[in-house]
């Protein structure tokens, strides 16, 4: 056991941490090769291939590795740059994925043989990518009313508006006063 304040004197060795960027990271098929060779042409049978798959709760990563089909995830994600069809099938599966992690909420909650921290776990996942990734269906509400005295409406006053050129000089004077004052108040 090291004593405190002796030993070589070294520091200890620094600590290397590698993070993997899985969106960068190139998928690789069940047989261990890289995804490379599919042919990267616009094809609407895996673009719909795609789409069905994400509505069903599956990442892109995902489909990518389980299907021969599906070219590199860059070339998915140029499809959806390139191919306006694509990209609102892509956006609907989004929106349809969202609501197949809400329906699977309740699924979750109510099977027994999940663990109850496990569960936990399943169940604020999907709720925070529900709420995240649609906002105006799932995401809270923060809303900010401005209303007068015990919730009534504001009251409004028309104001008529004040020609200096028609006042006296004294009254000039006093208009001009009240209105720096105001602007002072106010900063």
């Amino acid at each position: 056991m090291a004593v405190k304040g002796k030993g070589s004197g070294k520091a200890p060795p620094a600590v290397v941490l590698r993070t993997t960027d899985l969106a960068a990271e190139q998928p690789k098929k069940k047989d261990g090769r890289a995804n490379n060779g599919n042919p990267s042409t616009y094809d609407v049978k895996v673009a719909e291939l795609i789409c069905s798959e994400i509505a069903v709760g599956k990442s892109l990563y995902k489909i990518a590795m389980e299907h021969e089909c599906v070219p590199t995830l860059q070339t998915v994600y140029n499809w959806l740059r390139v191919h306006p069809e694509f990209s609102l099938m892509y956006t609907r599966a989004r929106e349809d994925q969202q609501s197949f992690y809400v329906d699977q909420l309740i699924a979750i909650s109510d099977d027994n043989s999940i663990p109850s921290d496990q569960k936990r776990v399943m169940v604020d996942t999907r709720k925070w990518l529900a709420s995240k990734l649609n906002r105006n269906t799932y995401g809270d509400v923060n809303k900010t009313e401005v209303s007068g005295p015990n919730g009534a409406p504001i009251q409004t006053q028309q104001v008529a508006s004040i020609d200096a050129s028609s006042l006296d000089a004294h009254a000039r004077d006093a208009l001009k006063q009240a209105l720096l004052a105001a602007k002072e108040q106010n900063k």
